[in-house]
């Protein structure tokens, strides 16, 4: 009876011993803003993690995270982990022209208001006075052009001729 015990001992052993070395691998979860799965892989023991970065609008990509710290090529991995995207915001240069020269220059982040300056005046001539229109780029929002440009319109108003008229007594 005893050697019946030992020998199923031994295959419990063995069994164990071959269930733990059939290790598939581990499940590893990616999310991008902390709350939307964007992919999950499989990786096994000691493998590193290769996976095409994701896109964001209006972002660039940093890279995986694991709490505060960097996932690299070399990171191994020897449990299911989750990871977490992390995107820096773009920031982007508007330019308002006033006759082909700068009046004024911003920088800001993506989705950001645009900030419009004050109306520009321009001086009038002998012939026409100018009143500010409009600018011609009617974006309000930077999105996901790098350099949004805007030139200022003026509407040019005839100055009428001035007519001299005496009254005779």
């Amino acid at each position: 009876m005893s050697k019946i015990r030992k020998l199923l001992v031994l295959l419990l052993v063995l069994f164990v011993l071959f269930i733990s070395g059939c290790n598939n691998g581990y499940t590893i979860t990616l999310m991008i803003d902390q709350e939307n799965v964007y992919k999950t892989v499989s990786v096994k023991e000691g493998e590193s993690l290769n996976v095409e970065a994701p896109n964001k609008d209006g972002h660039t990509f940093d890279g995986w995270y694991l709490n505060d710290e960097k996932i690299t090529n070399s990171t191994t991995f020897t449990e299911d982990t989750t990871l977490y995207a992390k995107f820096i915001i773009n920031k982007y240069s508007y330019k308002f022209l006033v006759d082909g020269e700068v009046y004024k220059e911003e920088t800001a982040e993506y989705g950001s208001e645009i900030s419009f300056p004050s109306n520009p005046i321009k001086k009038g001539d002998q012939e026409n006075e100018y009143v500010f229109d409009k600018w011609d780029n009617s974006a309000t929002t930077l999105l996901k052009k790098p350099l949004y440009s805007f030139t200022v319109f003026f509407l040019a108003i005839k100055i009428p001729p001035v007519r001299n008229s005496y009254l005779l007594q």
